[in-house]
């Protein structure tokens, strides 16, 4: 995810973290000195939460980086308990473009003298590639350090009805030899995108090991804005009406899950949170981001590493402050993020007190949003509109976080 200004289309339409909830953070410049400040946490509370660690790759080429990340988390033992489970372990990014095989596997190892890892059959251990960066020796590699979840980004921005699935089709074939791997597709879509080839991918897609879809609204286009506008619209809808047919969970307009992922349970019980890395259990207590730009929440704020890599590299490496961005919910916005969130989550929210309900009649008036017992209900028309629909809430307010988003683009 890049800064909100450069995917301002994308934006009207995905319901992605950056858009619809980082405009209620309040963001402040700080750094993070070389030993944490933080005082380190009590085993009692150690033990309560789980930990979700994330180490973000750039594209750019950064020099030593799986040595400097090393680095970097010796430097913040203060942020997580050290008997913390380890509910996901994820590579993202562009981490098989940054980090050779060799590079991973020593970070696999390494960092597992830090981290007790969760044993339970739900915990993860992640990597994000494309389709061209997997090949057999790659995964007998990922499937040799138990890695049980590839996220594949595919583009089908610019994607005609005629387009070819034959590689999806022989990747799907290949990781069906490691019965622990299973896939996440992440699907870039466009006003380029053929309605009917989109048709045939998600087929395609629920046919492999996928238990998880995530699609994005690609941001550039060559059409008028608002006929692209309609044309994107028209493929959310086919997407949530295909993925209904075929009796998937979904949160927000565009994350998809079938009724055997964790996160289906966990929507069922009503323990979800929408979070930068997507939609988590509310029981992780710590998620630690490690990496250029890597982001971490930690005492319920998140905290973003400086985006330079240059100067990441050298603040790790001479061991001095690192520059960061905290971000916080404003005390004025707690309730209509609470709001956000079950939205988001679960498609409903409780019907809101006097004083903001014209916002939320007004949306009833549109459509978007019907009354369902104590709760208001998302229509289909809603979760098409999201995106705007989230805005409307908070149509008034003014925010920093506006110029940067908070997570980077894969």
């Amino acid at each position: 995810m890049g800064n909100i200004s450069k995917f301002s289309r994308s934006c009207e339409l995905s319901a992605n973290f950056d858009a619809v909830l980082l405009p209620l953070f309040d963001a402040q410049a700080a750094v993070r000195g070389p030993t944490a400040q933080r005082p380190a946490a009590s085993d009692a509370i150690n033990n309560i939460g789980r930990l979700g660690l994330n180490i973000y790759s750039p594209a750019e080429q950064v020099p030593s980086y799986e040595n400097v990340l090393c680095r970097e988390i010796a430097r913040r033992e203060n942020d997580y308990g050290a008997h913390q489970s380890v509910s996901s372990f994820w590579f993202s990014g562009h981490p098989l473009k940054q980090l050779s095989p060799e590079a991973i596997t020593e970070l696999c190892f390494r960092f597992s003298n830090h981290f007790s890892r969760g044993t339970a059959p739900k915990a993860v251990r992640g990597i994000c590639a494309t389709t061209s960066e997997l090949d057999k020796p790659t995964l007998a590699l990922l499937a040799g350090l138990q890695f049980n979840c590839i996220e594949l980004t595919l583009d089908a921005s610019i994607a005609g009805n005629d387009r070819s699935l034959d590689k999806l089709k022989a990747l799907a074939e290949q990781t069906a030899d490691y019965s622990q791997i299973k896939l996440k597709f992440r699907i870039r879509i466009g006003d380029h995108t053929h309605p009917d080839f989109l048709s045939r991918l998600l087929v395609q897609v629920t046919n492999t090991s996928s238990q998880q879809v995530e699609l994005v609204c690609s941001g550039t286009s060559t059409r008028p804005r608002q006929e692209g506008l309609n044309s994107t619209r028209e493929l959310l809808r086919r997407t949530l009406r295909f993925f209904k047919s075929h009796d998937w969970c979904s949160c927000g307009n565009n994350y998809f899950f079938s009724k055997e992922h964790v996160l289906s349970a966990l929507r069922e019980q009503r323990k979800l949170m929408f979070t930068p890395w997507g939609y988590q259990s509310w029981d992780t207590q710590t998620l630690l981001g490690l990496g250029v730009n890597a982001v971490s929440m930690i005492d319920g704020e998140y905290q973003r590493n400086c985006a330079n890599p240059h100067t990441y590299n050298r603040c790790i490496s001479e061991n001095t402050a690192i520059p960061i961005t905290r971000y916080k919910v404003g005390h004025q916005d707690t309730d209509l993020y609470k709001n956000l969130q079950n939205l988001l989550c679960y498609h409903l929210a409780p019907k809101p007190e006097q004083d903001t309900n014209w916002a939320f009649a007004r949306l009833i008036n549109k459509g978007w949003l019907t009354n369902q017992g104590t709760n208001l209900s998302l229509s289909e028309e809603g979760l098409v509109n999201l995106n705007p629909l989230c805005k409307s809430l908070y149509s008034r307010k003014t925010n920093n976080s506006y110029n940067a988003a908070l997570m980077p683009d894969h």
